[in-house]
């Protein structure tokens, strides 16, 4: 609603309420008192003028702010530690994959662990672990 229909409706309202006065006092016999609009309170005045996300950001209290610029911050660093997880994850799976494949053309165990070498992974971790069982059993 605009200023005007706020106003509009308040003048209607106030007028209503003076005739309802009116009318219960002449039944009783004492004189109307009527209410005039402009007595009536305007709620238009306490809205912020500006209800855009900025606008209100720059109208709230220094808490609010304080509050809102921590949640952005959280949430840039939450955003930065999924992307950068997630690039592990698909390093990782396509190490294991290129380290299985190669490990699917071998005979033997021994073989494998001399394929894989040194490598720092889960999957030559895994075959040097069978390696050594191996050997103690």
């Amino acid at each position: 609603m605009s200023v005007t229909a706020v106003s509009v409706a308040i003048a209607v309202g106030a007028l209503l309420v003076g005739l309802e006065a009116a009318w219960s006092q002449e039944s009783v016999g004492t004189p109307p008192a009527v209410v005039p609009p402009a007595a009536a309170p305007t709620t238009a005045a306490t809205l912020p003028v500006d209800l855009s996300p900025w606008g209100m950001f720059q109208s709230a209290d220094i808490v609010v702010k304080a509050v809102m610029i921590g949640l952005a911050i959280a949430s840039v660093l939450t955003w930065t530690v999924w992307l950068a997880k997630s690039l592990e994850l698909v390093s990782a799976r396509r190490r294991a994959r290129q380290t299985l494949e190669g490990l699917q053309a071998v005979g033997s165990l021994t073989e494998a662990v001399v394929r894989v070498g040194g490598q720092q992974s889960v999957v030559p971790a895994l075959v040097r672990a069978a390696a050594t069982e191996v050997r103690l059993s």
